[in-house]
C-alpha cells in the first residue's frame, strides 16, 4: 500500500519468488508497522495482487500476534475465498490444536512465542 511501484519492480526482477505481507487489524489492512489503519479489507488486496506474479501471502492477524490466545481460522477462510495463491498464517498460535485448525487451509504457519515458551514441542509436529 505504501509503495506499490517498488514492489512491482521487485516482482519484475523476482517473479513468483516474493511474498506479500498482509497485516490485518479489526478486519482492515494495517500499515506502517501496525500504526496506521487503512480502509481496505485484506480481500481487497488479494483481488489486486493475485493477478501479479507473487508467490503468495503472509497474513498476520495483528490482534492475536504474540498473544498465544489461539488462532481464529475465519480471517484466513475469508481470504482464501478470494485468493488462489498460497497463504501463510500468523498470529495467536498457542498449541498443536491451533495448527490442526489451520491444517489444509493454509500452506504454512508462523509459530514463535509458543515454541519459545514451551507450549509446542517441535518433535510432536511429525
Amino acid at each position: 500500500l505504501k509503495n506499490p511501484q517498488l514492489f512491482e519492480e521487485m516482482l519484475r526482477a523476482f517473479p513468483g519468488r516474493l511474498i506479500l505481507s498482509v497485516d490485518s487489524k479489526g478486519g482492515k489492512v494495517s500499515v506502517g508497522g501496525w500504526k496506521e489503519d487503512s480502509p481496505y479489507k485484506p480481500q481487497d488486496l488479494a483481488k489486486v495482487w493475485d493477478q501479479k506474479p507473487i508467490w503468495g501471502y503472509l497474513y498476520t492477524v495483528v490482534e492475536r500476534d504474540g498473544t498465544m490466545e489461539g488462532v481464529d481460522p475465519k480471517p484466513y477462510e475469508e481470504f482464501k475465498r478470494v485468493s488462489k495463491k498460497p497463504l501463510l498464517a500468523s498470529g495467536g498460535v498457542a498449541s498443536l490444536e491451533d495448527l490442526k485448525k489451520l491444517y489444509g487451509l493454509v500452506e504454512g504457519v508462523v509459530v514463535g512465542k509458543a515454541i519459545y515458551e514451551g507450549k509446542i514441542d517441535l518433535r510432536e509436529l511429525k
